[in-house]
């Protein structure tokens, strides 16, 4: 099994460049360990003591979360893990499983001093090999994190979409039924017997309300005002008032309105011309809703396009940074409504501009407000959002009533993969990701925190 081994870890790759005699000597003070399907090489939070490498078999990494088992990644034969000669690793981050039975050469740790003292080549080809490693993790780990980013905002856009998208489909049926009912309407109105200048009159007050804003009202005002129209339709005969009476204020129309109309109907012609007035009601009414509703997603739609910058180039470009601010919070709002969070613009009138890569900072944006938003999940709050500029600097200061962040943490918030949050929680984007960006773009970026007042100020120079 030895002439085996030593065969096999040569013609690995990673050792290629490494004299024969140092791969006997590490063969010598390692050992060979056999898995059955269901056991494991690592499990979370078990100290991290030997480095492993993958003879035969095949073992799964993944992580458990609150939403179950989360997969990771595959080792195969040749794969080398854990421990590695000046790694930091302390302990493991989740669980290796057999998944047939598989063969493991092991080297305890403590023969890394060794290795480092005597055996150069071999070091430096493990060295590189963890070197490559923590670059591969973390671009996999950005990129897992701007998906999960993306996966979150997807679904608070999606339920911001579904709001105007189903008073849409709601008021086109509306209006599709009121529209089957017009030609009884019309068969009825067609019997009453008016005058030119009469039927003129009833035109000239429909369309005065229809031209007109419609009149804001307090909700004991409207009540009032819809009794009243109510009472005086019952009074000239027609039994349901109250049904025609919600539109008919609701445009303006008051009982001096109706008199109006009513010396112009009398009382035989006056229900079928109340009834064709509320069809015309309801209909602008409708049409208004989908109006509306059209104007909301279409707005919806430009905050995406600004968001993601989707129509324009990757390259760095003066970005106007308020612009970037309310996109995003136009992304997160389902988020800050859930949580009850009130938000407070207060922008520079004067749009500041800076030079750099907007969708990288709108990355920046989401992490810094989701945070806060994640905050004041439980008590709600206020999150305030300010810019201001001077002749040096553009700055932006994103402020939250939630708890503040303790001191222990505070020194750590910058720190790579550095999370207070559950797994599954949060955007993923961590704030040493936010930290990289902003050095890309020259910005600096403080706290300063205290329970009831947490505010990040990133200032750009110009």
């Amino acid at each position: 099994m030895q002439t085996d081994l030593l065969t096999f870890l040569s013609d690995l790759e990673v050792f290629s460049e490494v004299p024969r005699e140092s791969i006997e000597w590490m063969i010598g003070c390692g050992e060979v360990t056999t898995y059955q399907p269901g056991e494991f090489l690592f499990k979370k939070g078990e100290a991290s003591q030997h480095m492993s490498i993958i003879i035969e078999g095949k073992f799964e990494v993944y992580q458990i979360t609150d939403r179950g088992r989360k997969f990771f990644t595959e080792f195969e034969p040749g794969e080398i893990t854990s421990q590695l000669p000046y790694s930091r690793l302390k302990e493991a981050s989740g669980y290796g499983e057999a998944m047939e039975e598989s063969c493991v050469f092991r080297l305890h740790k403590d023969c890394f001093r060794e290795m480092i003292s005597n055996h150069f080549e071999l070091t430096r080809s493990l060295v590189h090999l963890m070197t490559s490693r923590v670059r591969n993790f973390t671009q996999m780990q950005v990129q897992n994190e701007k998906l999960m980013a993306l996966g979150k905002l997807s679904a608070g856009l999606a339920h911001e979409l579904n709001n105007p998208s189903s008073a849409m489909v709601r008021s086109a049926g509306e209006l599709a039924s009121q529209l089957r009912r017009a030609p009884e309407s019309f068969k009825k109105l067609l019997k009453v017997q008016l005058k030119e200048e009469e039927v003129d009159g009833i035109q000239e007050i429909l369309v005065s309300k229809l031209d007109a804003e419609p009149p804001k009202l307090s909700m004991m005002e409207r009540n009032g005002k819809e009794e009243d129209v109510a009472d005086w339709l019952e009074a000239h005969g027609e039994p349901n008032g109250f049904d025609y009476a919600e539109h008919l204020v609701e445009f303006g129309f008051s009982t001096a309105d109706l008199e109006q109309m009513y010396q112009l109907t009398g009382q035989a012609s006056l229900p079928p011309t109340l009834k064709w007035i509320d069809d015309q009601l309801r209909i602008v009414k409708m049409v208004g809703e989908i109006e509306e509703a059209s104007k909301r997603i279409g707005s919806l739609v430009s905050s995406i396009k600004r968001y993601s910058y989707m129509d324009r180039d990757g390259d760095r470009q003066r970005v106007d940074i308020q612009d970037g601010l309310r996109s995003t919070v136009t992304m997160l709002a389902h988020k800050a409504r859930k949580n009850k969070v009130k938000i407070e613009e207060n922008m520079n009138g004067d749009a500041p501009t800076v030079l750099g890569l907007p969708g990288e900072l709108n990355q920046v944006w989401t992490n810094i407000i989701d945070n806060a938003l994640d905050a004041m999940e439980d008590n709600g709050g206020t999150l305030t959002i300010s810019t201001e500029s001077d002749d040096n600097y553009v700055r932006v200061r994103i402020k939250d009533s939630g708890p503040g962040i303790p001191d222990d943490v505070k020194t750590h918030i910058f720190e790579p993969f550095y999370t207070t949050k559950p797994q599954g929680k949060g955007t993923g984007l961590g704030l040493d990701i936010v930290k990289k960006i902003l050095d890309q773009h020259h910005a600096d970026i403080r706290v300063e925190t205290q329970p009831g007042n947490t505010e990040f100020t990133i200032a750009f120079a110009k």
